[in-house]
């Protein structure tokens, strides 16, 4: 009997382990999930987990999830945004049909996949900080990743489309964007430790500039 009892007992302590470890190995799935429970939304996760590429050092993925960091927070605000800009491409509100009253949350929620699956066709964001390590608490890399959200909420392009890859690295002293000919793919280069003044605005501005375009 005591034999049995602990190999239950092993079993039991072994199975959150596995838990454990399998969230461990899928960092990106960890933020997504921690990001539903912070938010109450799976289109949110969905938004940081399937239009969102994280080009990261180890160690500065397993700070992607902790609370006591702040790039939760930065995401609750970025897919809020991210769902406005898809809102105003595609006509589709993902957060209201997953909190619609009509069938169930996991009824609704399949119906949401699919559009958010389909949007990575007209966008998506690259993220590269350079180093294995990053600042997760008040960074600059999540400051500029949150203002790229906001300013496609407020500038979408006119091309219905935005790739954009933001390279945050040592060797940049400033911020600076490049555009393609179709105003649709954009590459950011920022300073990783330097905050450079109005760095917020020589985001923007490019954005603004094919928006206005004729």
């Amino acid at each position: 009997m005591r034999k049995v009892s602990c190999i239950a007992l092993l079993a039991a302590l072994a199975a959150p382990l596995t838990t454990s470890s399998a969230r461990a190995d899928n960092p990106v799935d960890d933020f997504s999930f921690e990001l539903k429970e912070y938010t109450g939304e799976q289109s949110a996760a969905w938004v940081v987990q399937k239009l969102v590429k994280w080009n990261l050092g180890k160690k500065c993925l397993a700070k992607l999830s902790d609370k006591e960091q702040g790039v939760l927070h930065m995401a609750s605000f970025y897919s809020r945004d991210i769902m406005q800009y898809a809102k105003t491409v595609t006509g589709d509100d993902w957060s209201g049909i997953e909190g619609q009253s009509t069938g169930d949350k996991e009824s609704n929620r399949k119906l949401v996949e699919p559009m958010i699956d389909a949007f990575k066709a007209k966008h998506m964001v690259t993220v590269t900080v350079e180093g294995d390590d990053c600042n997760a608490k008040d960074g600059l890399w999540f400051r500029y990743w949150g203002q790229i959200a906001t300013t496609l909420k407020n500038y979408p392009p006119k091309s219905g489309k935005a790739f954009v890859t933001l390279n945050v690295t040592s060797k940049a002293k400033d911020v600076t964007v490049t555009v393609d000919k179709t105003g649709s793919t954009f590459t950011i280069t920022a300073p990783r430790d330097i905050e450079v003044a109005a760095w917020d605005d020589k985001i923007d501005k490019p954005f603004r500039k094919v928006a206005k375009a004729k």
